[in-house]
C-alpha cells in the first residue's frame, strides 16, 4: 500500500518501516522544514485535524494548526529548541479543518544531517479527554470543598496518625479560632477536646478502631466560644486509597444539643403525661389499631379487670349487644367512628361492659392521635356517670309521676264541679220517683215506670259517687277500725262476685294495727279491686286478699313521691290473671282508662281506688307482668290515738216525724219543693227557705221552736256553715244537718268531716233522709264545754 505522503528523500531507506509503524500509531506523528512546512504526517494526522492527504500534499505550515493564541508560545518553544535548549511536551490548543478547538500536547526535536539542522519531528497528543478528566476533578474539588465548608456540622481531616489537616468553616467558628493556630497537631490536642481529659482518652480509642477500617460513632461535648457545653454526636469515617490502605480520616460532630433538650423535654412531658394519666380519677384507655395498649388504675378499677386482662383487648369486647335506646352497640360504633374521622375527637354516652359482665354507664371522650382518615392511636376517658343516670331516670319517672297527679287534680277539680249540679238533680229525680211510688197503687203501670226511673238515677248517683272518690272530693265519716273485721264483713259478698270459677283466699295476719277509714270505701276499693282481678282471669284462677302489719324506711320511701317513712297497714289483692303491659302500667289510674270491651267498663274502678287511697294519707303501688298476674298494694297509715267507745244503732222500720219543726235551706228550687213534700210525707213541719238570709228571716218571725237545720252546703251569698253558725246565735240548742253533692271542703278538711259534723250526701233517698234525721234528733245535746268522752279501756 503506498503512503499518501512519502517521507522526505534525505531519509535513508531503513527508515521506511519506522513510518508503517509510525501510522499504527494513535498520535500524530509529523516532520516539517526548519520554517515549519509539513513534509510528512502518518495517517493519524487526517483524522485529528480534519484534512485530507492533497490537501497536506499541496503544503501546508503546521502553525496554521494552532489556535492564534497558541502561535506565540509555539514560535518561541521552536526558537528555544534551534538554540539546543532540551524541552519536554508544551501543550496547545491546536485548530481542525473545521474551526473546532482542541488541546495538544506536542513533543519535538530538530533533524539533523551530517551535523547540521535541517527539520523538526514530532509527535502531537490529542488531551481532549485529560483536560476533561482534570477539570471534573476540579469541579468535583470545588463542590467538595463548597459543600465542606458550607456544612452544618463540624469536619476535618486527619492524617493516619490523627494528625489535623484541615478543618471545616463550621469547625473553626464552633470554637472562634483561626486553622493555622491548630493545624497540624493531634486532634485529640486541638481547642475542641482540651475542656475534658476523658473526652480525649475516647477520641483517641475512636481514632485506633478508625485506624482499623472502623467507622466510630459516639456521643461527647464540646466547648464553644461562648463557653458554652454543646452535645455533640460524633463520628470519624476512615477513607482507603485504591489500595486499600488508609488515605485519611473524616472526623464529624453534628451539635445535638437542642434535640437533646427537646428529648428531655419530651421526656419530662411524658413523664408529666405518665402522672396524670396513672393518678386522674378518670379512667384512660390507649387503643392501637383498635386493640388496648395502655390503660391506667382508674380504668382498671371501673372495668372491674386486672390490666392484664384489659391489654390486647379490642375495643368491641367492651360492648354489650345493645345500648339502652336498642342500638347495636358495633352499628352505633361505626356511626362514632365515622363522626371521629370527621371532627378529630368526640364526646358520647355509652355503656360499657365490665369483666365480672355487669355494665356500666360512661361519659367518654375520645381523641385522635395521628393524622389521616384511620389515624393509629386513639385515646379514650372514659367517666362513670351511673349515679347521675340513675338521678335523671328517677327525676323523669318523679316528672311524670308529677303530670300525671296534675292531670288527675285537673279531671278532680272537674268531677268535683260537675257532681255538685248532677247530684242536684238526681236528688230530684229520686225524690219525687220515691213520692210518687208512695202515692200510686201497686199493679199501676206507673209503678213500673218510676222504679226504672229510680233505679236509673241510683246508677247515675253510683258514677258520681265514683268521680268524688276518684277526685278525692267525696264526703267521708272515717272511723277507727280494725282493717281485718271490715275485710272479713266482705268476703261473703266478693265471692258471689267474683263468681265460682275463680278461688278467692282470705290471709289476714293476726294482731292487725288499727287504721282510721270510712268503712263504704273499704267496700268500695275492695270490690273495684276484686272486679278488676275477676275481668283478668279468663278461666280459672285464684284471688288472694292479705293484711300485713309494715314498717317503711327512708330508703324504701326514697324513690316513692307519695310515701313518708312510718307503720302502715298493707292491704294487697293478687291475682293470677292475664297481667299488664308496659302502655297498660303507665296509664292504669288514669280515670276513663280501659282495655276492656266498649260497655263492659267505665275506666273509673281503678281511679276511685287510687282516689280513696289518696284521700286517707295512703299510696298505692302494683306489680305485673303479662301472663304472670298483678298485685295490687295499698299502704294505709297506722292510727296511734285513741280509741272511743261508740254507740253503733242498727235500724228498723223507716223512723217519723215525732211533732218536730225544721228548716230546710235551699237554692235549688226543684230541690227544695222535693225536700219540702219528702219531709211533710214523714210529719214533720217544714220552714222552707230558698236563700240563707230568708232562712234567718223566718228564724226570727217564727214563734215556736225550730228543732232541726237541714241545709245545703254551698249557697249564693253565704254557704251552710256560716248560716248554721249564725242560727246558733239565734236558736243556741239547733241541731244542724247539711246536704250537698260536692262540699267544696266548707264542712270537711280534704272531704273528711269531723265527728261532730252530720252530713248526708246528695241524692238521697227518703228512708235514708228519715234515718238521718230520726237518728240526729233523738242524741243527746252536746255536753257543756270542757267535758270530754271517755276513752274505751282498749
Amino acid at each position: 500500500m503506498t503512503h499518501p505522503m512519502e517521507p522526505t528523500p534525505s531519509l535513508g531507506a531503513h527508515e521506511h518501516r519506522h513510518w508503517e509503524i509510525a501510522d499504527l500509531l494513535p498520535q500524530t506523528v509529523f516532520e516539517t522544514d526548519l520554517h515549519g512546512m509539513l513534509l510528512y504526517a502518518n495517517r493519524r494526522a487526517f483524522d485529528m485535524f480534519g484534512y485530507t492527504p492533497q490537501e497536506i500534499q499541496g503544503g501546508i505550515n503546521v502553525l496554521t494548526t494552532l489556535a492564534p493564541e497558541s502561535i506565540p508560545q509555539a514560535l518561541e518553544n521552536i526558537s528555544s529548541l534551534l538554540r539546543g535548549e532540551i524541552q519536554s511536551g508544551n501543550e496547545y490548543v491546536a485548530l481542525r479543518k473545521d474551526g473546532t478547538r482542541f488541546p495538544v500536547l506536542i513533543y519535538a526535536s530538530l533533524i539533523y544531517e551530517k551535523e547540521r539542522a535541517v527539520g523538526m519531528r514530532g509527535l502531537v497528543v490529542d488531551i481532549s479527554e485529560r483536560k476533561r478528566s482534570e477539570e471534573a476533578i476540579v469541579i468535583n474539588e470545588s463542590k467538595f470543598r463548597a459543600i465542606y465548608d458550607q456544612a452544618k456540622h463540624l469536619a476535618g481531616i486527619l492524617n493516619p496518625d490523627g494528625i489535623l489537616l484541615e478543618t471545616n468553616r463550621m469547625a473553626r467558628e464552633f470554637i472562634g479560632q483561626a486553622e493555622n493556630r491548630f493545624i497540624g497537631k493531634p486532634f485529640w490536642l486541638t481547642p475542641w477536646w482540651a475542656h475534658s481529659p476523658q473526652a480525649q482518652e475516647t477520641l483517641k480509642e475512636a481514632i485506633k478502631r478508625a485506624i482499623q477500617g472502623e467507622t466510630v460513632t459516639f456521643e461527647t461535648t464540646h466547648t464553644n466560644f461562648q463557653g458554652e457545653l454543646r452535645n455533640i454526636d460524633f463520628s470519624i469515617t476512615p477513607v482507603f486509597n485504591p489500595n486499600g490502605k488508609i488515605y485519611c480520616l473524616i472526623p464529624e460532630g453534628r451539635d445535638i444539643t437542642e434535640r437533646k433538650r427537646s428529648e428531655q423535654a419530651l421526656r419530662e412531658s411524658e413523664q408529666r403525661f405518665r402522672n396524670l394519666f396513672e393518678k386522674s380519677l378518670d379512667a384512660y384507655l390507649l387503643f392501637t389499631h383498635g386493640v388496648i395498649t395502655d390503660c391506667n388504675e382508674a380504668s382498671l378499677t371501673l372495668l372491674r379487670a386486672s390490666r392484664s386482662q384489659l391489654i390486647g383487648l379490642t375495643q368491641h369486647s367492651l360492648f354489650p349487644d345493645r345500648q339502652p335506646d336498642g342500638t347495636l352497640s358495633r352499628e352505633k360504633a361505626a356511626i362514632i367512628a365515622q363522626a371521629l374521622i370527621a371532627q378529630g375527637s368526640i364526646r358520647f354516652e355509652w355503656v360499657c361492659r365490665r369483666m365480672d359482665g355487669t355494665e356500666v354507664w360512661v361519659d367518654i371522650a375520645l381523641q385522635a392521635l395521628g393524622t389521616g382518615d384511620h389515624p393509629a392511636h386513639l385515646l379514650a376517658s372514659l367517666r362513670d356517670i351511673t349515679a347521675r343516670k340513675k338521678a335523671e331516670q328517677e327525676h323523669e319517672r318523679l316528672q311524670v309521676q308529677l303530670l300525671q297527679a296534675q292531670k288527675m287534680e285537673s279531671v278532680g277539680r272537674l268531677a268535683g264541679g260537675v257532681a255538685h249540679d248532677f247530684n242536684n238533680m238526681l236528688g230530684a229525680i229520686i225524690g219525687y220517683a220515691e213520692l210518687g211510688l208512695k202515692k200510686i197503687e201497686a199493679e199501676s203501670r206507673l209503678k213500673n215506670y218510676l222504679e226504672e226511673i229510680l233505679k236509673a238515677a241510683r246508677r247515675s248517683a253510683s258514677l258520681t259517687g265514683q268521680l268524688l272518690a276518684f277526685a278525692r272530693k267525696q264526703t267521708i265519716l272515717p272511723r277507727v277500725l280494725d282493717l281485718n273485721e271490715t275485710v272479713e264483713g266482705m268476703i261473703d259478698i266478693l265471692r258471689r262476685l267474683i263468681g265460682e270459677s275463680i278461688t278467692l283466699t282470705w290471709r289476714p295476719e293476726p294482731d292487725l294495727w288499727r287504721v282510721k277509714l270510712d268503712p263504704a270505701q273499704v267496700d268500695q276499693v275492695l270490690a273495684n279491686l276484686c272486679v278488676n282481678a275477676r275481668d283478668a282471669i279468663s278461666d280459672i284462677g285464684t284471688i288472694l286478699i292479705e293484711t300485713k302489719n309494715i314498717t317503711l324506711d327512708e330508703s324504701f320511701c326514697g324513690a316513692r313521691k307519695d310515701c313518708v317513712p312510718g307503720q302502715y297497714v298493707l292491704l294487697s289483692v293478687t291475682d293470677n290473671g292475664c297481667g299488664m303491659d308496659a302502655d297498660t302500667q303507665t296509664r292504669v289510674f288514669e280515670p276513663f282508662f280501659t282495655t276492656k270491651k266498649v260497655g263492659q267498663g267505665t275506666g273509673l274502678g281503678l281511679s276511685t281506688v287510687y282516689g280513696i287511697v289518696s284521700q286517707n294519707n295512703g299510696f298505692i303501688h302494683f306489680e305485673s307482668e303479662p301472663g304472670r298476674g298483678t298485685r295490687f298494694k295499698i299502704h294505709v297509715p297506722r292510727y296511734a290515738g285513741p280509741l272511743f267507745e261508740t254507740d253503733v244503732k242498727k235500724g228498723g222500720s223507716m223512723p217519723t216525724a215525732r211533732g218536730e219543726t225544721i228548716l230546710l235551706v235551699e237554692d235549688e228550687g226543684a230541690i227544695l219543693e222535693m225536700g219540702t213534700l219528702m219531709l211533710r210525707s214523714l210529719g214533720y213541719t217544714i220552714l222552707p227557705a230558698a236563700t240563707p238570709s230568708e232562712a234567718l228571716r223566718l228564724v226570727q218571725t217564727h214563734e215556736g221552736p225550730i228543732d232541726l237545720l237541714i241545709s245545703d252546703v254551698i249557697m249564693p251569698a253565704m254557704n251552710g256553715k256560716d248560716l248554721s253558725d249564725q242560727l246558733k246565735q239565734i236558736k243556741p240548742g239547733i241541731k244542724c244537718l247539711f246536704m250537698s253533692g260536692y262540699t267544696a271542703d266548707i264542712i270537711a278538711k280534704h272531704g273528711m268531716l269531723d265527728e261532730a259534723i252530720h252530713f248526708i250526701q246528695k241524692p238521697f233517698s227518703i228512708p235514708e233522709m228519715a234515718t238521718k234525721i230520726r237518728g240526729l234528733l233523738d242524741e243527746p245535746s252536746p255536753p257543756p264545754s270542757g267535758s270530754q268522752e271517755r276513752p274505751s279501756s282498749e
